[in-house]
Formats: structure tokens, sequence, C-alpha cells
């Protein structure tokens, strides 16, 4: 008798712990149902309002003007163990609006969506949003907006969805977390607006200057232009300060993913000359990647009578010019001597700015 109770102990305690290793595995995937599951519904600029018993959705009064085209929020606490998470919001397409949907984790967006066109009305539509970071304890937001799409007529206007939906499913990701970045990688092309041009003809400079996507933010980006300030006078260069050495440009802080332009307007002065224009950047915060900081293209400038055809510098190279160049860091073995005598002013610039 007493083995017996023993054993069914030993079996009772199996069952438990084994219990609990398939509750910690399951901890992290979970659905938060919109109707249950949600202890706030008026957080927003509009309140929600519970579809149950017809569905099991979170819907916004459209029929209150006050209501429409902002935003009603419902708030949830997460009481799962921090992770990595897929999320998937469960939204109910309409035929009168394309409803947009936010979500939110501690007030941080991590996703938006916005619900497609359907021919059958409260079409179950899934938005994903993969490998969100959700801590121990945050609030989870989610977000949506009543809107007409002015295609279903109603009253002396038109019908608006209701900004539908029914569930928040998390489900623990593979994907191990990225580390958010911690610099920046510029890009700069540089491009004409004339390939050849007679003395005392005006020409454009463009200068491009890109941020990569997965960077932070660029502030005080600074263009160094070297060009030969004897052979050309500067027209317009609002943005840019001029010393001995060449133009100093200022340009606007970059975002990740984004680029600004600046255009620069010239003079020519000299004929019979190849003009090497070297654009090279760089901004307050370290660039990982620093090849493609530099660009450089020619212009050549020629007397009226001789044609289109530019005397080159050194009569041994004959290869054609480019007039827009991305990133390079050499213009040709020909112009090498150029080359060099235009990085001694960069260089000194830099010196001088470290200083």
């Amino acid at each position: 008798m007493m083995l017996k109770t023993s054993s069914h102990r030993i079996l009772c305690a199996f069952l438990t712990i084994a219990g609990m290793v398939g509750q910690s595995a399951l901890a992290d995937t979970r659905t938060y149902q919109a109707t249950t599951d949600f202890p706030i519904i008026d957080a927003g600029e509009a309140p929600y309002y519970s579809e149950v018993p017809d569905r099991p959705s979170l819907a916004i009064n459209a029929a209150i003007e006050a209501y429409r085209d902002v935003y009603a929020r419902a708030e949830v606490v997460y009481d799962g163990t921090e992770g990595v998470h897929d999320l998937t919001l469960v939204g109910l397409a309409e035929l009168d609006g394309e409803a947009e949907y936010r979500i939110f984790i501690n007030d941080v967006l991590v996703g938006e969506a916005t619900n497609p066109e359907v021919t059958v009305d409260y079409t179950v539509v899934r938005h994903s949003f993969e490998n969100i970071t959700v801590p121990s304890g945050a609030t989870i937001a989610v977000e949506s907006l009543a809107n007409t799409n002015g295609k279903i007529p109603e009253g002396d206007g038109t019908a608006f969805a209701r900004g539908r939906w029914t569930a928040l499913e998390l489900l623990e990701s593979d994907a191990e977390e990225t580390p958010p970045p911690s610099d920046i990688d510029l890009g700069i092309a540089i491009s004409s607006s004339e390939q050849s041009l007679e003395r005392n003809e005006d020409f454009d400079i463009t200068l491009t200057v890109s941020n990569a996507a997965n960077s932070i933010i660029a502030t005080q980006p600074i263009v160094d232009l070297s060009i030969a300030l004897s052979a050309v006078d500067v027209v317009s260069a609002d943005q840019c300060t001029q010393d001995v050495l060449g133009l100093n440009c200022d340009f606007p802080e970059i975002a990740a993913g984004e680029s600004h332009s600046m255009t620069l307007s010239f003079r020519s002065k000299e004929e019979l000359l190849t003009l090497v224009v070297q654009a090279t950047v760089e901004a307050d915060q370290s660039d990982r990647d620093g090849t493609n900081n530099a660009a450089s293209i020619n212009v050549s400038v020629v007397d009226g009578e001789l044609g289109p055809e530019p005397e080159p510098l050194n009569p041994a190279d004959n290869a054609p010019v480019d007039n827009t160049a991305a990133s390079s860091g050499s213009s040709g073995g020909s112009l090498s001597l150029f080359w060099l005598l235009l990085a001694i002013p960069a260089s000194l610039r830099r010196i001088r700015k470290s200083k």
C-alpha cells in the first residue's frame, strides 16, 4: 500500500513539473481578445464600444461626427516574460472605408497598417509585425481610425468604416533581436548641368548626400567642395562658406534612409581647361563606411570657336569625360597629379577642422 501511494505521489509530481514546463514554453505565445482582454477601451480621442453579441469586435461609433477621423485606443498590460515577438492584429475590413491601425508598446509606435479594399463586408484581415520586443509588464495599445472611402452613400454623405478589430496575437519569435544602429553611413553623389561649356557660361553643380537605412540621424553634415576658384566665379552658394581652400557647404540633419540635395551655381572664367570638381562629406557621428564619402566629376571649358571637344589635361589620356559620378575615389590616371593638388586643400581643411 505504501509503495502504491509513493508511486502515485511521484506520478503527480512528474505531471506537475511537466505542466509547469509546458506552461513556460507557451508563456510568451498568447492571444488577447478585443472585447474581453482589453480592460481599457476609451484611452484615445474616441472611445471604442463592444459589438458583442453580433461580432467579437471593438468598433468606433462613427455616427458621432466627433469620433470620425480620430484614433480610438484600447490598452492591456502584457503579463508574460520579456522577449521578441511576432504580433498579429486581426482586423475586419469594411466596404465603406479602409480603416487604419497602429500598435504601441509603452507608447512607442511599433507597427502601422491599413485595411485593403474588399468586396465582402467584415472580411477578416491579419496585419503582422515581426520581431517586436515586448518587455514584461509593458502596456500594449491598439489604435484604429473610423474613416470613409466615399463610395457608400448614407444620409447626406457617405458611410464610415468603424475601425473594427477582434484580437491581438503574440507569437514568440525565433529571430534574435537586432541591436539598434549606433553610427551613420553617408554617401555622396555629384552631377553637373553641363559637361562642356564655353568661357563665361553659367553651370550648376548638384550635391546629393544620403544616409543608409540602418543608421542613426546624421547631424551637421558638411560637404567640402574642391574646385579651382581661380577658374570660376561663384554665382550662388547660399549654404556654403568660401575660403582659399574651396567651399564648405552645410547640410541639414539627415535621418536614416533619407537624402538631401543642394545645387550651387558657377560661371566659367577660363577656356581650354578641364575642371575637376571633388566633393567629400562628413558629419558629427562615426561613419562605418568611408569608401562612399567622396565623389568627383570633370567639366570642360572650351573656346567657342574650337567646337565642343575639349583638349585633355594630359594628351596621353583619351578617355571620355563623364559628367556624373557617385562615391568615387579617383578620376583616372591622367589626372593623378591634378588629384594630388586638389587633395592637399581638402586634407588641410580636415586638419584645420580637427583643431
